[in-house]
């Protein structure tokens, strides 16, 4: 699989599947925390009180690591029926030992605390209502989602077609004759299956900027780059040298709408 449809299925996954899904939801959640502020309460009962440890290997780094969460549960009666709760906040889990340790303390078995449910789903509980920081994040996650899936599939669109297709050659216009003009002004072609392969592997030529003569203005802001010894991307590789042809061999190499 090329890395082109690689950064396009990702771009799919965030921009399609996850970033709206994760706005959607966050934003169901961020809600909540703030409805909870105003949620009535009831008297409850911490009945348990400890801390999770789960340890995992981690391939890439070949060590493992342990994460920890609090697992603490409580008691509360709404009306006559009793329930069970294990929210503490809206604010998300931290997994840092400290942070899961103070609140196994500042939560203990046997201790009376305000549990405070929503009126119209007692099932739904917490101990510290209110949204802060941590609650917003589920659905700043779900917009910055968005916007990756959303930059990548424009760069894709802008500029993942920046190299020659079959399609931009019409009429008079043919892969072969710009081949041939290539090769008469004394560039050797990479050899390739088809002539549309062989053009676009001179297209990732770094240094076709030093053969070919005609430098249009447009070029310049990266030639100028890459004789300062800067690095360039392929993608503004490949736009640079769409450049060169283009002003090289005007009458044989179709122009790209995308590379301006």
């Amino acid at each position: 699989m090329s890395n082109r449809s690689v950064n396009l299925i990702i771009g799919l996954v965030f921009f399609i599947l996850l970033g709206p899904a994760f706005l959607f939801f966050g934003k169901m959640s961020l809600q909540e925390a703030k409805d909870s502020a105003k949620w009535p309460s009831v008297k409850g009962t911490i009945v348990e009180s400890k801390i999770e440890r789960k340890t995992e290997y981690d391939e890439a780094e070949r060590s493992t690591k342990t994460y920890y969460s609090p697992d603490i549960v409580y008691k509360y009666t709404v009306g006559r029926k009793h329930y069970y709760g294990n929210k503490l906040s809206f604010n998300g889990t931290c997994t840092i030992y400290r942070v899961v340790k103070n609140l196994v303390k500042k939560y203990p078995k046997n201790k009376k605390v305000n549990v405070y449910y929503n009126p119209d789903n007692p099932k739904r509980a917490v101990l510290e209502p209110g949204a802060s920081l941590g609650a917003y994040m589920p659905f700043i996650f779900g917009i910055i989602s968005i916007i990756i899936g959303g930059s990548l599939l424009f760069g894709l669109y802008y500029f993942g077609s920046l190299k020659f297709s079959a399609s931009e050659f019409k009429g008079s216009l043919t892969p072969e004759a710009l081949i041939q003009a290539i090769k008469a002004s004394g560039i050797n072609i990479p050899a390739a299956s088809d002539p549309i392969e062989s053009l676009n592997k001179l297209l990732g030529y770094r240094d076709l900027y030093k053969i070919i003569k005609k430098r249009p203005a447009k070029a310049m802001h990266l030639i100028n780059r890459l004789e300062l010894d800067e690095e360039l991307d392929p993608l503004e590789i490949i736009r640079l040298n769409r450049f060169l042809l283009e002003a090289e061999y005007p009458l044989e190499t179709p122009k790209s709408h995308r590379i301006y």
